[in-house]
């Protein structure tokens, strides 16, 4: 392949795959270098503390995962507007700052 602008290259709008590569200029030391990065390691290594700006979807048949549960001590605990946690017995939801609301969980059939 040629030489070619990464903005000449064909755009991709089909999605990507978990094998697809993507094009990165690591920079480290101020002396760029051209590398390669699946998309799969990607998305394995974004911080546990990522902010979303907008709206988080999960297109997946797992749903949500919420990784641990860290309930609020009570109804007026430190929280941050729209943080769900759980326990085994409810669903907490921060709606203000600091003003937590649950709701119940049982078995269903």
């Amino acid at each position: 392949m040629a030489d070619q602008k990464v903005s000449a290259l064909a755009e991709l709008t089909t999605g990507t795959a978990h094998e697809d590569y993507i094009h990165v200029i690591d920079d480290t030391n101020g002396t760029p270098v051209n590398k390669k990065l699946k998309v799969g390691n990607l998305f394995g290594k974004v911080p546990a503390n990522t902010i979303i700006n907008g709206t988080l979807e999960a297109n997946t048949n797992r749903g949500i995962i919420i990784g641990s549960a860290n309930t609020p001590s009570s109804n007026t605990a430190n929280g941050q507007v729209g943080t769900i946690v759980f326990s085994t017995t409810h669903l907490y939801v921060c709606t203000s700052t600091n003003v937590w609301k649950r709701v119940a969980l049982s078995v269903f059939t």
